[in-house]
């Protein structure tokens, strides 16, 4: 008799042994059922099992995170694409409007040119005609001194 008036039996039942209590009245009862190493090989089931979940959970967050990567990494990737497009687009327009500008400008400068070239003939014409008249005029006042004198003489 054990303590308190139970008495402890083991029995062999299949591949473990069962730890059996025997009460005072004489009913026998099953206190522990599995054996330590029934224990062990559950506790090391057990182990492995949360390992493998830990492991598939681990690469469950990993291949999460390795997708929303390349995600981030194609959006990222869009981004800087569609800013350079942008960018591109903005260079583009600026070189047009300044060669549009430029293209203002000599036109600009050239019927300036054309203008002082026009205004530089039409006063050189002006002056030519001007010494011209001039000329005529200091031939007649001439001649007409000449006729003067050879009818005072």
């Amino acid at each position: 008799m054990g303590i308190h008036g139970k008495e402890n039996r083991y029995l062999n039942i299949g591949n473990y042994t069962v730890k059996t209590e025997t009460k005072c009245d004489g009913a026998e009862i099953l206190v522990n059922q599995k054996t330590e190493r029934i224990q062990k090989i559950e506790r090391i089931q057990k182990t492995e099992r949360n390992q493998k979940t830990e492991r598939n959970q681990k690469t469950e967050r990993n291949q999460k995170t390795e997708r929303n990567q390349k995600i981030e990494f194609k959006r990222q990737r869009e981004f800087k694409r569609q800013r350079e497009f942008k960018r591109q687009k903005e260079r583009e327009f600026k070189r047009q409007r300044e060669f549009k500008r430029q293209r203002e400008f000599k036109r600009q400068e050239e019927r300036e040119f054309k203008r002082q070239r026009e205004f530089k003939r039409q006063r050189e014409f002006k002056r030519q005609k001007e010494r011209e008249f001039k000329r005529q005029k200091e031939r007649e006042f001439k001649r007409h001194e000449r006729i003067q004198k050879i009818e005072t003489q």
